[in-house]
C-alpha cells in the first residue's frame, strides 16, 4: 500500500471501504454470492466506485447501492454464501481485517478468469421480482 492509500484508508473511517483506495482501478468483480432466498449479490468496482446489484435467476434487479450511499463494508457481503474464486483478494483481505465474517462456498477451479462474474446495473432488467 502506498502512503497515498494509507492516508485515503484511514480518513474513510472504520468499517468504510471506498474504492478509490485500491491501486489497481480496472473494472472488475470484487465479490460474487448469494443471499438466502437465491438472489445474486455481485459487488464489484467500476469507474473507481464500489457497486453492488442483486439480482434473481432472470437478471431482475432487485437491489441496487454504490459506495455513495452505505457506510458501512458489511452491507456488500451477502448473507448465504460468496464464490471464493470471483473474489478480489485485496477486498476480501480489507473485509477479513474489519473483522467481517465471510461465508465461502467451495472454491471451483473450473470457473474461467473474467473480468465481471455478474450483472452489472447497466445489464440488470429494471423490473424488479
Amino acid at each position: 500500500m502506498t502512503r497515498d492509500e494509507f492516508l485515503s484508508l484511514m480518513d474513510d473511517g472504520p468499517g468504510l471501504i471506498r474504492g478509490h483506495i485500491f491501486a489497481d482501478q480496472t473494472d472488475r468483480t470484487l465479490l460474487m454470492g448469494m443471499d438466502m432466498n437465491r438472489k445474486n449479490w455481485h459487488v464489484y468496482l467500476m469507474g473507481g466506485k464500489i457497486h453492488c446489484l442483486v439480482y434473481n435467476h432472470n437478471g431482475n434487479y432487485i437491489n441496487y447501492f454504490n459506495e455513495d450511499v452505505t457506510d458501512y463494508a458489511r452491507d456488500y457481503i451477502p448473507p448465504r454464501k460468496i464464490h471464493p474464486e470471483t473474489c478480489d483478494f485485496m477486498f476480501m483481505r480489507i473485509l477479513k481485517r474489519l473483522g467481517l465474517i465471510l461465508f465461502f462456498t467451495e472454491y471451483n477451479d473450473k470457473r474461467p478468469r473474467v473480468p465481471f462474474y455478474g450483472l452489472t446495473v447497466d445489464q440488470a432488467n429494471p423490473q424488479g421480482d
